[in-house]
This record gives structure tokens, C-alpha cells and sequence, in this order.
């Protein structure tokens, strides 16, 4: 990757000289579907900015539907495993990248894997903006040091910097949006458009039981214990969405219904596409789901959602800091616990020396301390708050 990178480098700094007509914009985003979908609300007021020049989102390819339904660009998967795709692959994309050219490149992502920066040096264009980038040696691995971040920052024309502390994803955004010339941005709530579902009939609300990492589950007993719940008060039915991998949680959610509850839930796990996902969500009641896409894509929806949050990062996605929330937005209700180890962002360093009972339960492929504690009163008591609004609040 390290050959890749400086071998790019010095290919970016010899194109420089070279005339070019190219008035194209390319933005980077190789990143999970819900950091996209957090991203909605920056990327369509970055692509007003730049009027009537290309734009092409460059994404992965399962993201790449969230950039499509958002439809404000021309949207580019490359198929590359993260975060260590061999050089092999990463050369083979390249190779297809550089049959175009840009005028501008711009790299959003705070928290990013090494070959982020290696497509930003491959993809030929005049000149790169980033975010500036932060150190992200955790205990799930991937994401930049410090090293290489000092290593690729000449790559960079300009880069934008963060607000101080420890802040919301959508400050780093509201930061990088101004960073290009929009002084007066403020964040707004996540937004994608949905359609009409034909997979379930009558009134629903979905359950979102999975997540990208393990230390994020809540546990699937407790799940079923917010369904029965919200069946015994509104006789709904539920809907079970996330990928084919988490099949293993939905049919653990099953068993645990009480059998009236059980007829009527519908377990769509693995049968539905992203575009699916919006649709279902997007006429649901509302959704119940862990710190993961289906939150974001509830929020971007405007649909009610309660979202079981760690503490491991808490504020930087859940809950939302949004500067600019509109009359009738629906923001994620979190539901968490203060825990002594609060956001140690997955630091092994920092859960060890604040919460040893914590770093014993990671180690023992047990729940973090922070999302074992949240109960399912907490979670119901948010549920109730949702469901008696007014309905013309919900």
C-alpha cells in the first residue's frame, strides 16, 4: 500500500504540469452505508456549490445506492474489499479511473483507510481538498495512522481543518463544507427520497437488530422484548430487515416472541436490496434498530426511530447534533448509559484503564459495558414516547 501511495504521489505531482481543460468534480467516499447516508445533507449542498460542473461520487459499491436514490450526481462504485484491498485490485480500479480526468478532487472523509488516499493520488485532476484526517488506531483496525497521514498530506492542496474536541460527524462535516467556500452552511438533517413497498401490508414498524461491528449489538432477547412490547400496545406488525450475515439475530428475535407477536413479524432479513431497505423504512410507523444504517437511513426517511446507542463514540453519530433542524424533522431518540470508559472510541489503552470489567467482556467476545446496561425499559419508554404523539407528529 506504502508503494502505492508514493508511486502515486509522484505520478500526481508530474500531472500537475500538464495542461488540462477538465472542469469536473470527483468526491471521495469509501465508507459504510450509514456514514453516507449521514452524508446526504453535506454532499447535496456541495454539489449545488459547484453548479453545472460534473460531479461524480466515488464510493463502494454497497453505498453506491444511497448516492443514487439521493440522485444530485453521477455515482462511481469501485469494488474494493476494506479495509486492505491487495495491490492487485486496487491497481485493476485504478487502471479504470484514470481513463478520466478532473478538475477537483475532494477527499470528506475523517476517518479513513489507507487506500483512500491511494485512489486520491491515482485519480488524475489539478487539485485535491481534504478533511483534515484524525489518527484512528482502534480496537477494529483499518483506519489511518498517524504516520501515514503525515505521509499523504502533501498530497493535498488545502486541507480543511477540524473543529476542536470530540464532536459530532455531522460538525466535521458543517467544517468541510465551509472549508470549500460555503461560509454560511449549517448541518441539516440527513435526506433520501423513498417509494411506495409492496413486500408487507397494512401499518408496520421495522426492526433493525444489526450492525457493522459486534461490540454494537443489543442483545436479540431484548429485541423481541421491545416487539411484544409495542405489539401488546398498538397490534402492529413488525419487519425484520439487515443483511444475509445477520440472519443468525433475526431468527434469535423469533424464538423469543411470545407466539401472538410471532404472527406478526416478518423476517425480511437477506431478502431486500438497500433501495428496498429506504422504501421499507420509509413507510414504516417507525423503527427500533442498534447504532447502524438503519437509524440514519430512518432519520433520512423523516421516520421515527429510537436507536440503541454504545458509549464507545457517543455523540460523534448518535445522538445527532444537527445546527439546522426544520420544523416536522424526526431525529433518532438514543437510548445509553454513562459508562467510566465513555468514548474510548474503541481504544484498547483507554477501555483498559477506565473500565477493566469492560476491556474482560471485549476480550471474552461478551457485550461492551455500555450496551449491556441499556435495558429494555429504557428502550420501550422511548417507544411510548414515538407512539403517543399526536399522529400528526409521527
Amino acid at each position: 500500500m506504502l508503494a502505492l501511495l508514493l508511486r502515486y504521489m509522484r505520478e500526481a505531482k508530474e500531472e500537475k504540469q500538464k495542461p488540462s481543460s477538465a472542469r469536473g468534480v470527483v468526491l471521495l467516499r469509501l465508507d459504510l452505508i450509514g456514514d453516507c447516508t449521514m452524508f446526504t445533507g453535506a454532499l447535496s449542498a456541495i454539489r449545488s456549490f459547484y453548479g453545472d460542473r460534473g460531479f461524480t461520487v466515488v464510493c463502494l459499491p454497497a453505498s453506491a445506492p444511497v448516492f443514487e436514490r439521493l440522485n444530485v450526481c453521477e455515482v462511481y462504485p469501485v469494488d474494493l474489499p476494506m479495509p486492505f484491498p491487495d495491490a492487485r485490485k486496487i491497481e485493476a480500479v485504478v487502471d479504470d479511473l484514470r481513463k478520466r480526468e478532473f478538475d477537483l478532487l475532494l477527499q470528506p472523509q475523517v476517518s479513513r483507510c489507507p487506500v483512500c488516499d491511494v485512489l486520491a493520488a491515482a485519480i488524475r485532476c489539478r487539485r485535491r481538498i481534504a478533511v483534515e484526517a484524525i489518527d484512528c488506531a482502534d480496537l477494529r483496525g483499518g483506519n489511518c495512522l498517524q504516520d501515514w497521514l503525515d505521509l499523504a498530506a502533501p498530497l493535498y492542496d488545502e486541507i480543511v481543518p477540524l473543529p476542536a474536541g470530540f464532536v459530532s460527524e455531522f460538525d466535521y462535516h458543517g467544517a468541510f463544507v465551509r472549508g470549500l467556500g460555503l461560509r454560511d452552511f449549517r448541518t441539516v438533517r440527513p435526506r433520501l427520497p423513498f417509494g411506495p413497498q409492496t413486500r408487507v401490508t397494512g401499518d408496520y414498524y421495522v426492526l433493525y437488530p444489526g450492525a457493522s461491528s459486534p461490540m454494537k449489538y443489543w442483545p436479540a432477547k431484548r429485541f423481541a422484548a421491545v416487539a411484544d412490547f409495542i405489539f401488546e400496545k398498538t397490534g402492529l406488525r413488525g419487519v425484520i430487515l439487515g443483511t444475509a450475515g445477520e440472519k443468525w439475530i433475526a431468527e434469535k428475535i423469533m424464538r423469543h416472541l411470545r407466539p401472538e407477536t410471532k404472527e406478526a413479524v416478518v423476517d425480511l432479513t437477506g431478502q431486500t436490496s438497500v433501495f428496498d431497505v429506504i422504501d421499507l423504512i420509509g413507510n414504516a410507523r417507525l423503527c427500533v434498530a442498534n447504532d447502524t444504517s438503519g437509524a440514519h437511513i430512518a432519520c433520512a426517511v423523516n421516520v421515527p426511530c429510537v436507536a440503541i446507542v454504545g458509549s464507545q463514540q457517543l455523540g460523534r453519530f448518535l445522538p445527532y447534533h444537527i445546527e439546522d433542524v426544520r420544523p416536522g424533522d424526526r431525529l433518532p431518540l438514543a437510548a445509553y448509559t454513562d459508562v467510566p470508559c465513555r468514548n474510548c472510541t474503541f481504544f484498547a489503552n483507554t477501555v483498559f484503564d477506565r473500565n477493566p470489567k469492560c476491556m474482560k467482556s471485549i476480550l471474552l467476545n461478551r457485550l461492551p459495558d455500555c450496551i449491556e446496561r441499556v435495558t429494555v425499559e429504557q428502550v420501550t419508554a422511548l417507544v411510548s414516547e414515538i407512539l403517543d404523539r399526536p399522529e400528526t407528529e409521527n
